[in-house]
């Protein structure tokens, strides 16, 4: 979503500033508002090339229910387990 939002702030940003000639007070809130989105974005784009560096694919349903298993086979043996 903020991929097709940031694009259209700065069409608006051009749109009030060139072509239709408004005054600066009209346009520099896009303006302002263009630079977060794209910092935003870039940052999004970022973290998520870094997360699947450090961690690999994302894992399927299967892998995590077997991780989930695993996990859990210590706590179901110490049921068995009579004090």
């Amino acid at each position: 979503m903020i991929g097709i939002m940031t694009p259209a702030s700065f069409v608006i940003l051009f749109y009030f500033a060139v072509l239709s000639g408004q005054d600066w007070t009209t346009w520099i809130p896009y303006l302002f508002s263009g630079i977060q989105q794209a910092i935003l974005l870039t940052l999004c784009i970022y973290f998520e090339f870094i997360h699947k560096r450090i961690f690999g694919e994302k894992k399927t349903d299967e892998e995590l229910e077997g991780e989930k298993k695993k996990l859990t086979q210590p706590i179901d043996s110490m049921r068995d387990v009579k004090l």
